[in-house]
């Protein structure tokens, strides 16, 4: 038996509640063909790259798998005439030792620890900017000006209002002469 990959996607058009029973009749054509899985990952609904017929979105699913290398043409043939799959991709690939998963995990702790390292950093420069931002600028007081206020009394504006009574007559005596 040979180690494979397939990755296939359930229309959009199939509802979320729907896509588990596409998934379960793959999984039943490959122990049909003899074949047996060995990991599946569902990826869940995403937007496609492009239109593939009507379908914008669809449910990814990748599963990998141990068969005979004859059965893999029966797999294709099935998989396409499938109207439930809307594409699908089989690659052969490698088993990896207990060294390789190992390996992985600890370059994926070390990735994760630098990312969370650069995150604090990050945050810690934020943080510091925000504070300098902060800082409050020392104002100086502002002398307010007191406006001059003349008090004026009431026998001037009286006679102020007779002048300008005086003066407005004697303008439109004038016009009128």
């Amino acid at each position: 038996m040979d180690h494979y990959e397939i990755l296939f996607i359930v229309p959009g058009a199939v509802s979320d509640e729907k896509a588990p029973e596409t998934i379960d009749k793959v999984k039943k054509l490959f122990g049909d063909l003899g074949g047996q899985i060995t990991k599946e990952e569902n990826w869940g609904r995403k937007n496609l790259a492009y239109k593939i017929g009507q379908e914008t979105q669809g449910t990814y699913v990748l599963m990998v798998f141990d068969i005979e290398p004859k059965q893999i043409e029966e797999i294709n043939k099935r998989m396409r005439l499938s109207r439930e799959i809307l594409r699908h991709l089989i690659v052969k690939a490698r088993i990896k030792t207990a060294e390789e998963i190992e390996q992985e995990k600890t370059v994926a702790a070390k990735i994760q620890a630098k990312k969370k390292d650069v995150v604090k950093k990050e945050l810690a420069e934020a943080e510091k900017e925000e504070a300098e931002k902060v800082q409050p600028v020392p104002l100086k007081p502002i002398e307010e000006e007191k406006p001059v206020v003349k008090e004026q009394t009431k026998e001037e504006e009286k006679i102020s209002m007779e002048d300008l009574d005086k003066k407005l007559d004697e303008l439109l005596s004038d016009e009128l002469e």
